[in-house]
């Protein structure tokens, strides 16, 4: 029997997949979004790991991908002022 993903690693699930749905232009932001997620599934099932460690872990992969989609989403908003103030 496979592990199953424990109930407190979709509050990170949830968080990770609001930020391509929230961003401008999403397709990069959901690569990273679901690769983070993939990371996060992954580290709670690791048994071998104290909880706090893998809290900890999908804390910080989540914090991530908030940031670079911020970040992202800062960048498109200033290349398109940019590019339209151009034209």
């Amino acid at each position: 029997m496979k592990n199953k993903i424990p109930s407190w690693c979709y509050v990170f699930i949830l968080a990770c997949l609001a930020v391509p749905v929230l961003s401008i232009e999403s397709f990069i932001v959901w690569c990273i979004s679901l690769f983070i997620c993939y990371k996060c599934i992954k580290i709670s099932k690791d048994t071998d790991k104290p909880l706090k460690k893998r809290l900890t872990l999908c804390t910080l992969w989540t914090v991530i991908n908030i940031s670079s989609g911020i970040l992202f989403n800062i960048a498109v908003y200033k290349i398109t002022n940019l590019v339209i103030s151009l034209i």
